[in-house]
């Protein structure tokens, strides 16, 4: 019984402190966008728009454009800076965000242009770069709609947990009755979009007594930030788990053997592609 109160205790403290700890959405900075000194007053105003569109997805943690600023005073940062990465990535550093967006307003004859990249301070590396164009302001608002969810689907600032697609490997130990009863592993492929993803697993169980049966069900996921994932597992063991970065940890007491007091415990990598 002592050793099964242990598990229970064990793993609901991983998960709520690891849910506290890394449940917040990354960070993001957007700067003031480079214009012509004749566009400026109508790159401000879709600086504005873009900064509201990227803050109502809840994806990421928009900072301030007040805090940006400041820091941008403070450190003496003209907009033409912004092309020097090296600064780009200091910038962020000061602001202690994971990402920072830079962004341009251009006219080409008759139509506005808005560029955007996303640089993970993390890396320097651009996740993400696009562009949109319209005739005029409102029709220019709209698109901006399409670049902000665009920005917001890329949830790699510094790793993914899957991308895309993902295959799992695991292994498991079933205690029972205070002592072992048997052990196992499995094959899992897992597919996520945004903050949902689900998956399917299969895999065998070598019981203490020499016997050897089969195990399978499938999963869902959800997504609470870029390294944390929770899933709830549907099987002939139903389980909860939780995903950091790679490593994968899933607990099920069992309900198979209601006359038993039993527990299963698994944790496996999972490899991204």
């Amino acid at each position: 019984m002592k050793y099964g109160k242990l598990i229970i205790i064990v793993f609901i403290f991983c998960v709520t402190s690891t849910t506290l700890l890394y449940s917040e959405n990354p960070s993001l900075a957007i700067l003031p966008f480079s214009t012509d000194e004749s566009l400026q007053k109508d790159a401000n105003t879709v600086y504005e728009l873009f900064t509201t569109k990227v803050s109502r997805t809840n994806t990421f943690n928009v900072l301030e454009r007040s805090r940006v600023n400041q820091l941008l005073d403070e450190q003496k940062f003209a907009v033409s800076a912004f092309v020097d990465n090296s600064k780009v990535i200091k910038i962020g550093r000061l602001l202690s965000t994971r990402g920072v967006v830079l962004g341009s307003l251009t006219m080409l004859g008759p139509q506005y242009y808005v560029v955007i990249r996303l640089v993970d301070i993390n890396t320097g590396l651009i996740e993400f770069a696009g562009s949109v164009s319209a005739k005029n302001l409102e029709k220019l608002n709209k698109e901006m709609d399409k670049l902000a969810i665009e920005l917001t689907s890329i949830s790699e600032l510094g790793g993914k947990l899957i991308k895309d697609w993902g295959i799992e490997i695991s292994g498991n130990i079933t205690i029972a009755n205070n002592s072992y009863y048997a052990a196992g592993m499995s094959l899992g492929i897992l597919k996520q979009e945004n903050r949902l993803g689900s998956g399917i697993w299969g895999g065998i169980l070598f019981k203490k007594n020499g016997d050897v049966f089969g195990q399978g069900g499938i999963k869902a996921i959800y997504r609470i930030n870029d390294n944390l994932n929770l899933s709830l597992n549907l099987g002939f063991f139903p389980s909860v788990g939780i995903y950091y970065d790679s490593l994968y940890l899933d607990y099920s007491p069992l309900w198979v053997f209601p006359d038993i007091e039993s527990h299963n415990v698994t944790a496996g990598y999972l490899f991204r592609f």
